[in-house]
């Protein structure tokens, strides 16, 4: 593995760690154990702690390319173990140095990210039975947990432990854990691919917003949105083209979106827009120039791609509705075949307000940055 080493001081993550890799040593059997962290914006995978009984040495606190991780290897062949290694499942350089014949890494999830794993590593040849992966799995679920606390408590751990440390040491682990915590939360919170707000930070901030404009009587806006024809770019032109697409699509949300406003990714191609103190005017505004302003890119891109979206406001809707019925004018875009907004009035209709984005420019009609 590459020598690349992080600087590292203790912490109450690491005095939990470790008997939990020792008990997946002694559950697995393996030479080393080894739960590590991952950062998908940069693709790297850091090894946090290690147990090795001798025969292999898994240093802590390297980091290396994703695209060089056995982790990696394992998850492309669809498995959390394999004794093949090689065989079934391509060896990195690091495995074939030292002679790995079989691996194992459980993903260490947070509402549905992978932000590590658990992993083992052995010169011998042997298959995990079910119990021992369970068992593995828990390791995994209990350091997940630890991570958890490590995050929400890393301010207060510095404090308690600056009596100990002289200033500059204090100073350099409250940054540190400062950023460790950033990096978590940002993997939790965050679409790696465009660098929105994923759907689970989207929904945190609608509910906040649902309560705080019925509290203080504000409108608010909602805009759903996906990408027509996006399955046919994939097949045609490749995952590449594809998420250049949803980049696209991103990058044109932020440019017509004001500074108040939430613009999210909420998974594949489906993004989403919460505006404030707006009405439906300023909604089907917006919605005009998303369309436009796409248009052009996707024009640059070389691709047959539009955008469909479905607008609610609360000034005609109630807003415990706007979500579903945001969604139902979004359906009724897709279905009338897409590159046009809908806005759904809540009186059992949904009115078109905008087709053809490629060859109709509406005036600026004050949404700006």
């Amino acid at each position: 593995m590459p020598t690349t080493r992080t600087p590292r001081l203790p912490s109450p993550l690491e005095h939990a760690a470790r008997p939990l890799l020792q008990l997946a040593q002694n559950i697995s059997g393996a030479e080393s154990t080894f739960v590590t962290s991952i950062n998908w914006d940069a693709l790297r995978q850091t090894i946090l702690f290690a147990d090795n009984d001798g025969a292999l040495d898994v240093v802590e606190g390297v980091t290396l390319d994703w695209q060089q991780s056995m982790c990696r290897s394992l998850q492309l062949s669809g498995v959390v173990q394999s004794s093949a290694i090689g065989v079934e499942v391509a060896a990195t350089p690091w495995a074939v140095a030292n002679g790995i014949q079989t691996f194992f890494a459980v993903p260490i999830l947070v509402d549905g990210v992978v932000i590590g794993t658990v992993c083992g590593a052995s010169q011998k040849t042997y298959v995990l039975e079910e119990t021992q992966l369970e068992g593995i799995r828990l390791v995994a679920q209990a350091l997940q947990r630890l991570l958890a606390v490590e995050r929400d408590t890393a301010d207060a751990y510095a404090r308690a432990q600056a009596a100990e440390l002289d200033a500059a040491e204090a100073r350099h682990a409250t940054k540190r854990h400062a950023v460790r915590s950033q990096q978590m939360e940002r993997l939790a919170f965050t679409d790696a691919l465009t660098g929105l707000p994923n759907r689970r930070a989207f929904m945190a901030r609608w509910e906040n917003e649902l309560t705080r404009s019925a509290c203080r009587d504000y409108s608010i806006g909602l805009i759903l949105l996906d990408a027509d024809h996006f399955k046919a770019v994939n097949d045609s032109e490749g995952h590449a083209k594809g998420d250049a697409v949803l980049r696209a699509i991103g990058a044109t949300l932020l440019v017509v979106a004001r500074a108040p406003d939430v613009v999210a990714r909420l998974g594949g191609d489906e993004f989403a827009v919460l505006t404030t103190h707006t009405d439906s005017a300023y909604l089907e505004d917006m919605a005009q120039h998303i369309g436009t302003h796409f248009h052009g890119i996707a024009a640059e891109l070389g691709v047959d791609t539009t955008l469909s979206l479905g607008l609610v406001s609360s000034d005609h809707c109630p807003r415990e509705q706007m979500l579903s019925d945001a969604d139902q004018a979004l359906y009724r875009s897709k279905g009338a075949g897409g590159d046009a907004s809908r806005i759904f009035l809540c009186n059992g209709s949904v009115a078109e307000r905008a087709r053809a984005w490629s060859s109709t420019v509406r005036s600026n009609r004050g949404v700006s940055k």
